[in-house]
């Protein structure tokens, strides 16, 4: 996908705060995580979580809470985004 081109040089362990929190194979990867924020849509988290896992994942089904969302957001160095620019 054209709009994601170069987002994977940002992906990286050095972008992770503490240990490495992605490490088991969860619903919610690194990638996936540090995408939640700009492929938010301006609706409320409980909505935005959503339609966020069903987009990464393209399953309908598969269900993540906000907070689950929130804790792992925090794992991610805001750095990454500034570095993005």
């Amino acid at each position: 996908m054209e709009t994601w081109r170069g987002f994977n040089n940002y992906v990286n362990q050095k972008y992770v705060i503490g240990e490495n929190h992605f490490v088991r194979r969860r619903k919610t990867t690194q990638e996936s995580i540090m995408k939640y924020p700009l492929m938010n849509h301006g609706r409320t988290n409980a909505i935005e979580s959503l339609y966020f896992i069903s987009e990464v994942t393209g399953d309908e089904e598969m269900t993540i809470s906000k907070s689950a969302i929130g804790q792992q957001r925090s794992f991610i160095d805001p750095q990454a985004y500034v570095d993005m620019e």
